[in-house]
C-alpha cells in the first residue's frame, strides 16, 4: 500500500504516526503542493491528503485520516487503539492552538526544504494559498513571531493538564489517540526556533518521535534562518 502525504500536514502525520506505532509496511509518497497527480484526481472525492492507496484489484483509495487509521488498525491484528477520536479536552486545547501555530509554522515551511515544496511553483502556490488562509502574507506572519509565541503557552498548559504526559513517559500507559493528535500538532512547532517548549514537552516529543519513527523539524528563526 501507498500513502500520499504532505510532510508538514498534521492529518498526514497522524496516519504516519499510527503506521510507525503499529510497525506497518507502507510506501510514503510526497505530493507537491498545488500539483496533485492526475492518477489521484480521477480516483478521489477531494484534493486533500492523506490518501491511502490499497494493494487490491479494485485499486481502492481511502481518505480522511481517522478513516484510514481505523481501517489499518482493524486490518492487522492486534488492534492497538481503544478509541479513534481524541477526547474533548484535547480537541478544545488544540483548537486554541490552531491560529498561533499556523501563524508561526506556515511562514517557516518554505525554508525547510520540504519535499512538498521542492519547486518554485509549489512555493508560490503555497505562499498564495496560505496568505488567503491567514489574511496576511507569510513574510508578515514571520515578522510577527513574538506576538504569536506568547499565545502558545496557555494552550500547552491545557494540553499538559489533559494528556497525562508523565504516565506515558514512565511507561504507565500506552499511546492513545490523544497522543497521535497532539504529536502531529506539536511536531510542527519544533520548526519555531523562538519557541522554548517546556522540558516535559521536549521529552514527550522525543519519545513520540522514536515510537512513531517520525523525525522532528529543524528550527527556523523569524529571519528564515535554520538552526
Amino acid at each position: 500500500m501507498k500513502l500520499y502525504v504532505f510532510e508538514s500536514c498534521p492529518y498526514c502525520t497522524r496516519v504516519r504516526a499510527f503506521i510507525g506505532l503499529k510497525g506497518l509496511e507502507c510506501e510514503i509518497e510526497y505530493i507537491c503542493a498545488g500539483a496533485f497527480p492526475e492518477k489521484l484526481t480521477q480516483q478521489i472525492s477531494s484534493l486533500r491528503v492523506p490518501i491511502l492507496e490499497l494493494d487490491n484489484e479494485e485499486g481502492t483509495f481511502l481518505q480522511q485520516s481517522l478513516d484510514i487509521i481505523k481501517f489499518l488498525d482493524s486490518s492487522v491484528e492486534p488492534m492497538i487503539l481503544l478509541e479513534y477520536e481524541a477526547t474533548g479536552s484535547i480537541l478544545k486545547a488544540l483548537e486554541s492552538l490552531a491560529i498561533p501555530q499556523n501563524m508561526l509554522c506556515y511562514p517557516r515551511m518554505p525554508f525547510l526544504g520540504l519535499p512538498d515544496l521542492k519547486t518554485e511553483v509549489s512555493k508560490q502556490y503555497f505562499a498564495e494559498s496560505r496568505k488567503q488562509r491567514l489574511g496576511i502574507s507569510l513574510a508578515e506572519a514571520l515578522a510577527a513571531t513574538d506576538q504569536y509565541i506568547s499565545e502558545i503557552a496557555s494552550a500547552l498548559i491545557n494540553i499538559e493538564n489533559s494528556l497525562h504526559i508523565k504516565a506515558l513517559l514512565s511507561g504507565m500507559r500506552n499511546v492513545s489517540m490523544d497522543d497521535i493528535y497532539v504529536f502531529a500538532e506539536l511536531r510542527n512547532l519544533t520548526m519555531v526556533k523562538e519557541l522554548n517548549l517546556p522540558l516535559i514537552f521536549q521529552e514527550y516529543l522525543s519519545v513520540m518521535a522514536k515510537k512513531t519513527h517520525i523525525t522532528l523539524f529543524t528550527p527556523i528563526n523569524k529571519h528564515g534562518v535554520q538552526h
